[in-house]
């Protein structure tokens, strides 16, 4: 039998894996159909809470990615389960990390030439990584 009560599903999005963002909490939606709801109006909800500015293509549950036709029900979510937006949010996290800490090192030494070429190289990967780990091109 399928739950009547409301259950609220929260999505981690890029800005939530990056340590310096400022925001804090994660989006979510409040599902009161368990049966009717579909993983893809999850993400149209996400998207319309942030004005359509969120480029969203997948999300992911234990690094499983769902499909948009299938329910809440049959992914058997419960309330407050995490979605991820990526399908690896631990090297999300780290690659973060580290990109921050690169950009930090290039700031404090802005007349080291040398700090200034590696650091531009290590953050242009990083971003490159984390574009495709988010499916992203931003």
């Amino acid at each position: 039998m399928f739950q009547n009560k409301k259950i609220r599903i929260f999505v981690r999005n890029k800005a939530r894996y990056n340590p310096a963002s400022k925001e804090y909490g994660f989006l979510h939606v409040d599902v009161a159909n368990y049966a009717g709801t579909t993983i893809g109006n999850i993400k149209e909800n996400v998207k319309k809470q942030c004005r359509n500015s969120l480029k969203l293509d997948d999300l992911f549950l234990n690094n499983e990615k769902l499909s948009d036709e299938r329910s809440v029900a049959h992914y058997n979510l419960e309330d407050g389960t995490i979605l991820e937006s990526a399908s690896n949010p631990f090297w999300v996290t780290c690659l973060f990390i580290k990109q921050y800490e690169v950009e930090q090192t290039k700031l404090n030494n802005p007349n080291d030439k040398a700090i200034q070429a590696w650091t531009t190289k290590s953050f242009n990967r990083k971003k490159t990584l984390l574009s495709v780990l988010l499916n992203s091109k931003k």
